[in-house]
């Protein structure tokens, strides 16, 4: 159910209810390199962007990247994303829920918010999950991390499960 809402301050984005009478708490926030958010929104308005000559900026026009990817390094990655101001306060935020059972953080990673071989394994579907744990805050229950490429997997963590990869793909409607 959505609860930020009417600019209800510090409200978590979600509230899950489950069957069980339990509840969740959900957060949801985006992380990319400088100038990214930026470019892209130039781009939206039809207005020319320039990339950053630095970057292999094709890929986000064309196909899945296809370089063998890796997630080995993505514990470590996490621990420096929640780091980063705007994404520690999130983490703060659904943290701060006293009355839920779970505590979810989701971060759409757009281009430069992790190491580009981080960000091509989680845009690439069956990419290897690591084995070892992310070091979260202890609140948080469960961390979601996403891209914005099509057909990209839904990776998360948990503290029951560990790490997990979901097809959330949505299959054409039939004609």
């Amino acid at each position: 159910m959505a609860n930020d809402v009417l600019g209800r301050q510090g409200a978590v984005d979600l509230v899950l209810r489950y069957r069980d009478g339990t509840t969740g708490a959900v957060e949801v926030t985006t992380h990319a390199g400088p100038g990214v958010r930026r470019r892209d929104a130039a781009r939206a308005r039809g207005r020319p962007a320039w990339p950053d000559p630095r970057r292999p900026w094709w890929t986000a026009v064309g196909k899945h990247p296809t370089t063998a990817a890796s997630l080995t390094a993505l514990p470590e990655a996490v621990t420096a994303l929640l780091a980063v101001p705007s994404v520690a306060r999130r983490a703060e935020k659904v943290g701060a829920v006293s009355d839920a059972a779970e505590r979810h953080l989701v971060v759409e990673v757009g281009e430069g918010g992790l190491p580009e071989h981080l960000y091509v394994g989680l845009s690439t579907p069956g990419t290897a999950l690591p084995q070892d744990d992310p070091t979260l805050p202890d609140r948080l229950t469960h961390l979601w991390l996403m891209t914005g490429w099509s057909g990209s997997p839904l990776v998360g963590w948990s503290r029951k499960s560990g790490w997990s990869a979901h097809d959330v793909t949505v299959p054409p409607r039939p004609r």
